[in-house]
């Protein structure tokens, strides 16, 4: 239980363990020192439950130069947690089970057991992806005799206070019914005269905001497989536009309410794009996050900072802003499976090998990283590698580089994949100090690359349409030297690179330009040297 600043992956060990060569403890403690003081102006302003909320995390952990202190995490998870913070609650019952604390407190194994399903249900009815309050709850339901019978007591008693006449504590009721709500969308009709929906309905009225997420996720759930947000497909059946139109509507409403995810997931699902031109649907995408990061989750973070990256939205653009956002994203917590750690890690790695807003950095870069690919972020993974190949970290081999390689080649992100094959593919055509030249598995990547190349131009990928640039700008493997083929594909990239915001396809695009105006320079010359030619034989006759 609890949320960690990493998550659990699924590579190898020993991959996993490689990476962390290239973490830096001093990186992470400075990063971590910055944000602590960051919420405690926060606290000392308007005793910021989210603040209070990181600070326990931090203690709670022992992160970057934090000693772990459950006494004070309990301390600051209680303020947050008063304010309703549904981590908060969920983590203080983590605390809890250590005895020590227990014993402290003197909590008998009764009133824990209230305090746990009490605060779990507190939780999971604001919404399932703040934690993991919502899945454990109903795990914990079906397997602990103990936790049914404290569940069926709150359920008999809220169901006598909602029916009760004249109950005038309007935000007590509208949680009494939010919680029911939740109850019954889980355990089923607890009592015939109330369904979930109603529940969530007069809680809603009663400006819980929480309710309105629950009717949309009510929806959400029905069709989970069905649609997807405005970067994917959707259904055209009626009956799902409908469904749709009715999740906007009570995400909406939550948004509006106050309900921080819900005011990210609108800003995400519904006007969030990376496409030049697309500024004042950006810009409403950019107001919402704005409302959301009261709840300054990393994935809330690392978005807001592509806003200061790019200049999306007509932000000023500002990099120095953006790594301020990316830099809280990476020690911050998130929703269950947010991308907004490992994301601006890679962000962070990305800007510091360029020199983006700071001066170069290969180690920092390297940091990074290594950081984003332990949370299993293959772009980083293969930006490490070539860090590595290129000896710009001059303590660590190519045969590293080698490892990172030949595991992104398995990956089932095939731009990754694409580009792990071109590269293992380019080591073996040369000679080094630990690897002879293989003109077999040189062909056998090279082949690969450019088996997974042809599947992914659909997808117009630029590290893609480069790398078969310089395919048929130098005659890689079997495929014979085409200029005209190898233009075609830098100008393909150059042209993607104009439509949308993408840190990568801006990088290639400049690369391309470069390669582009090289073949028309040796175009030029050539066909100077033929009208010279042409010009000479003229003369002698």
């Amino acid at each position: 239980m609890g949320i960690p600043l990493t998550r659990k992956v699924s590579q190898k060990s020993e991959t996993v363990n490689s990476f962390d060569e290239f973490i830096s403890t001093e990186i992470q403690q400075i990063l971590y020192e910055k944000v602590k003081k960051t919420y405690q102006k926060n606290i000392n302003k308007d005793d910021d439950p989210h603040s209070n909320f990181e600070l326990g995390r931090i203690n709670h952990y022992g992160f970057g130069t934090t000693k772990r202190d459950l006494l004070k995490a309990l301390e600051y998870y209680e303020v947050a947690a008063k304010e309703n913070h549904p981590v908060a609650q969920y983590l203080i019952c983590d605390i809890y089970a250590d005895e020590t604390i227990r014993s402290s407190k003197k909590l008998s194994r009764k009133d824990l057991l209230k305090m746990q399903v009490d605060n779990y249900l507190k939780s999971a009815s604001q919404s399932k992806n703040y934690c993991n309050a919502a899945e454990e709850f109903w795990n914990l339901y079906q397997t602990t005799r103990k936790w049914q019978e404290r569940v069926q007591y709150i359920v008999h008693q809220y169901i006598e206070r909602v029916k009760k006449s004249g109950y005038s504590h309007a935000d007590e009721l509208a949680e009494f019914y939010n919680q029911l709500g939740y109850l019954t969308s889980v355990l089923g009709p607890l009592d015939h005269d109330l369904e979930a929906e109603q529940c969530f309905v007069i809680a809603g009225r009663l400006s819980n905001a929480a309710a309105f997420w629950n009717i949309a996720n009510l929806n959400d759930d029905s069709t989970t497989n069905t649609r997807q947000n405005n970067n994917g497909h959707c259904s055209d059946s009626t009956e799902n536009n409908t469904t749709h139109i009715r999740d906007y509507e009570y995400t909406y409403k939550a948004a509006v309410a106050g309900h921080h995810e819900a005011q990210f997931r609108l800003a995400m699902d519904n006007h969030y794009t990376e496409e030049v031109g697309k500024e004042r649907e950006s810009k409403k995408a950019y107001d919402y996050l704005l409302k959301s990061s009261k709840y300054s989750f990393a994935s809330t973070l690392y978005y807001l900072g592509l806003f200061h990256l790019y200049g999306m939205g007509n932000i000023p653009q500002n990099y120095v802003t953006a790594i301020e956002y990316f830099e809280q994203a990476v020690v911050s917590a998130d929703y269950v499976r947010g991308i907004g750690c490992r994301s601006a890690n890679e962000y962070l790695g990305f800007m510091h090998e360029k020199g983006w807003g700071v001066e170069k950095n290969y180690n920092v870069a390297s940091h990074y990283f290594a950081s984003a690919a332990k949370l299993r972020h293959d772009e980083a993974c293969i930006r490490l590698a070539k860090l590595i190949e290129k000896d710009k970290i001059k303590s660590k081999e190519k045969k590293d580089a080698i490892l990172f390689y030949e595991m992104m080649c398995q990956s089932t992100n095939l731009e990754a994949s694409c580009y792990a094959n071109y590269r293992l593919g380019k080591l073996y055509m040369k000679h080094h100090q630990y690897l002879q030249v293989d003109q077999d598995r040189y062909h056998s990547y090279l082949q690969k690359f450019l088996a997974i190349a042809e599947d992914q131009l659909q997808y117009k990928s630029s590290r893609v349409n480069y790398h078969l640039g310089i395919f048929y700008q130098y005659g890689y493997g079997n495929v014979e030297i085409d200029h005209a083929k190898a233009c075609h594909y830098y100008q393909t990239i150059i042209n993607e690179a104009k439509k949308y915001y993408k840190h990568i396809s801006i990088y290639y695009s400049v690369k391309a330009a470069k390669r582009l105006q090289t073949l028309n320079d040796a175009k030029s010359e050539h066909q100077d040297q033929a009208d010279n030619m042409d010009a000479s034989r003229d003369n002698d006759t």
